[in-house]
């Protein structure tokens, strides 16, 4: 009876092992996958989501006392945020036949006056500028030009880096850890 005890103990115990060393590894690879149908055209949209490794402040009760004409700023901020902590999210997209990469944030906006552009770095490579796209100066989201280059070289990367203007914090350097990235779009 010992024995099976025993047994049974060492096999737990292995489970355990694995289960606790696959947590650790899926925590490295946090992409998100998920599709919907697009209520107007019923086309699929599939995207896959990943968050920046790290974060950054936005303080919007300062950023609103500093754009107070800007109805925009004041309608589109969470007015309760005040020193919020958030992470930027890398969004690939598919629908129908067309990739879009995209950069999003909740509280915050990529800053572009004078020029619509990120540098971005995969793994060790050369840093390369990615001109962008967004709706209004002043937006929370981007949708970034050459997206299949983009997508490609990111299929085949571990880390990527890109690097944004925030507007009122400054220069950021974004991390994310791509390499589970799967894309067959």
């Amino acid at each position: 009876m010992k024995i099976i005890l025993k047994n049974i103990a060492s096999a737990v115990s292995m489970v355990l092992f694995v289960f606790i060393a696959l947590g650790s590894f899926r925590s490295v690879t946090d992409w998100e996958y998920s599709s919907y149908s697009d209520s107007m055209t019923d086309v699929l949209v599939s995207y896959a989501d990943i968050q920046s490794k790290d974060t950054y402040t936005y303080d919007y009760n300062q950023n609103n006392q500093n754009n107070q004409n800007n109805q925009n700023n004041q309608n589109n901020q969470n007015n309760d945020c005040s020193d919020c902590t958030n992470r930027v999210t890398l969004r690939v997209q598919n629908k129908g036949n067309e990739n879009d990469v995209i950069l999003s944030m909740d509280n915050g906006y990529f800053f572009s006056e004078n020029s619509s552009k990120v540098i971005v770095r995969f793994d060790d490579k050369q840093a390369e500028d990615y001109s962008y796209v967004s709706s209004v100066s002043g937006t929370g989201t981007i949708y970034l030009n050459n997206s299949d280059r983009f997508i490609g070289e990111m299929k085949k990367s571990k880390n990527l880096r890109i690097q944004v203007i925030l507007e009122n914090i400054g220069v950021e350097t974004l991390w994310f850890t791509v390499e589970s990235f799967e894309w067959n779009h």
